[in-house]
């Protein structure tokens, strides 16, 4: 049993009737303080603590402490019982803070009311501690009254913690960055973006970005402030405030730390819309001019980190089609917004992998939002089981349907669907992407022949073929005693007469295959370039990675691509194509 699982034997071990009773409960009661006091600092420092806590039932225990007509606002004067509410709110302030599940969970059981209560409390540290656990619960169909003094008393929290040189204010208990992170969960949602810039909050966020300030809390303060400028009325609101757009281009130039330097980026292009800051220019969000370049269209995929591996897959069959495909590789470093910006600008159509956490990213947002201004056309997929497009996410219209893929049989199936969809939107694009299938190939038909006599030499006296008989389509093979019938061409094949004393090629025999058995398999399926690549391969080791391309597809693709170098799109299409035309043979 582990620690969060002794959570529930403490409990109802030390919850006796006689709990609170000044006489009887004195050691229980201390024994409790005790107990939530070690689970608060673990939970603070751990999320799996938080998300054990969350699987094994302790939190909606809990609940039953604010529940409890002995721990009500008017009981709070006495000390013993503050600890106890207090104690059960940073228990439950952490595991959300440090588990979106359990947000979800707690919602479930209520504590939005119950929470809720303890705001009266006179306790400044209660009275934070609430409204701090609110911040990551309370949802668009919540009592706006909620919201409003929920954002109301953060403000207040944060202008009062960043008047000190340490950031905490004593009397709360909470720093600013544990702070403006739930400010920052709030603003997930778009009607308080407008709330907490009528309460002055930008002022502090200006503040923040000065040298005084650590890397953490800038950070969470820019993407504040990047994703309030999704709304038009707040991008006024930042250009107001003195100093700010000057501040936020410095950064965005000079800052070392790389985050920073993007989320300044990402708050500058939504407020000027990604054009240039004088008005004259292109674009350049820090009020540079783009370079002039060459137009090469392409699909994008527009995806959140958790889709990448599936994406990936999705990238590599349609690329297999002949299509250029544009996908960000490496989000964590680099100027994101002008390459975002330009992927847009060239993309013919947008694929979209949609996620609660696609929806809770401000550069996912940026880049779909963008596209959107630019009319492109977009295919939505759903990603996450039992999701459906909410908040922002909720209102990109397109004229596509949307496609769930969880696996990669959702990807078979949609895969025609979506490709039709891309021939139909750019022309132009399918045009370039047949040329460039007839380029490969005429280059392939040259350098077979080139290949073909140095590459190999066709020596197989031992499974030498007498004449055909009259008629017959197929080629069929002398079997020899205790060996392998070479490989032999069978895509027309016809089976002989009953009275041939030769026997048809065997299928099931390809295992068999001696390594030049392969090579000549090799050349018959126009493939003689591949000869040197598998020299190796026998019969064994081919069967063995045709079962790779069917219960690993993604790896067996890679492996053609960084083991076997297989680079160019055509030779991979027409080398799974033989694959699976020897399906039958393994």
């Amino acid at each position: 049993m582990g620690y969060a699982e002794l959570f529930s034997r403490m409990w109802q071990s030390l919850h006796t009737d006689d709990l609170y009773d000044e006489e009887y409960g004195r050691d229980a009661l201390l024994n409790l303080k005790k107990m939530k006091s070690g689970f608060m600092n673990f939970s603070d420092a751990s999320p799996l603590m938080c998300k054990r806590l969350g699987e094994c039932g302790a939190l909606s225990l809990l609940l039953t402490d604010l529940e409890d007509p002995k721990l009500q606002v008017p009981k709070l004067t006495d000390r013993s019982r503050r600890h106890a509410v207090k104690g059960t709110l940073g228990i439950l302030h952490n595991c959300m803070r440090m588990q979106v599940e359990n947000r979800q969970l707690l919602r479930d059981d209520s504590i939005v009311e119950l929470v809720n209560c303890f705001t009266s409390s006179t306790y400044l540290i209660v009275k934070a501690t609430c409204y701090l656990v609110l911040a990551y619960i309370i949802e668009e169909d919540d009592e706006e009254e909620i919201h409003d003094q929920c954002l109301e008393f953060l403000v207040r929290m944060l202008e009062d913690a960043l008047k000190n040189p340490d950031h905490v204010r004593k009397r709360y208990g909470f720093t600013a960055g544990e702070t403006i992170n739930a400010l920052r969960h709030v603003l997930s949602k778009d009607s308080n973006k407008t709330r907490l810039t009528n309460r002055g909050v930008l002022s502090s966020f200006r503040k923040m970005l000065e040298n005084s300030y650590s890397t953490t809390e800038q950070v969470v303060a820019i993407e504040c402030m990047w994703n309030m400028a999704f709304v038009d009325e707040n991008r006024e609101a930042i250009l107001n405030i003195e100093g700010m757009v000057e501040a936020l281009q410095e950064n965005a130039s000079t800052n070392q730390d790389v985050k920073i330097k993007q989320a300044c980026t990402g708050v500058l292009w939504e407020v000027f819309k990604g054009e240039d800051l004088e008005g004259d220019g292109e674009g350049g969000a820090t009020g540079g001019n783009r370079p002039s370049r060459k137009i090469v269209e392409h699909v994008m995929i527009s995806y959140e980190d958790s889709s990448k591996m599936a994406l990936s897959l999705l990238k590599e069959r349609i690329q297999l089609h002949g299509f250029n495909v544009w996908m960000e590789e490496d989000k964590t470093g680099g100027d994101l917004i002008t390459s975002m910006s330009q992927a847009v600008e060239n993309a013919a159509v947008v694929i979209v992998g949609m996620s609660s956490s696609y929806r809770n990213s401000l550069g996912c947002r940026t880049e779909l939002s963008y596209a959107k201004r630019l009319n492109k056309p977009i295919i939505p997929l759903i990603m996450e089981a039992n999701y459906e497009p909410d908040g922002w996410l909720s209102e990109i219209e397109t004229n596509e349907p949307m496609y769930l893929y969880l696996d990669e049989g959702h990807l078979s199936s949609f895969l025609p669907d979506v490709m039709h969809i891309i021939e139909s939107v750019s022309p132009r694009m399918s045009n370039v992407a047949q040329r460039s299938v007839q380029r490969e190939e005429s280059e392939e038909e040259d350098a077979r022949g080139d290949q073909d006599a140095e590459d190999f030499t066709d020596d197989h006296s031992s499974h030498e073929l007498p004449a055909e008989p009259e008629g017959a389509h197929c080629l069929a093979l002398v079997a020899a005693d205790n060996e392998p019938p070479p490989y032999q061409s069978h895509e027309e094949t016809v089976p002989l007469t009953t009275d041939t004393n030769r026997k048809s090629f065997v299928p099931e025999k390809a295992l068999k295959w001696s390594k030049k058995d392969v090579q000549k398999w090799l050349k018959d399926c126009g493939l003689a370039q591949l000869k040197k690549k598998l020299s190796r391969y026998d019969g064994e080791m081919l069967g063995q990675l045709y079962a790779v391309s069917q219960t690993a597809p993604e790896f067996f693709y890679s492996a053609l691509r960084q083991d076997l170098g297989i680079k160019d799109l055509l030779t991979i299409l027409r080398f799974t194509k033989a694959m699976e035309s020897l399906g039958g043979c393994f």
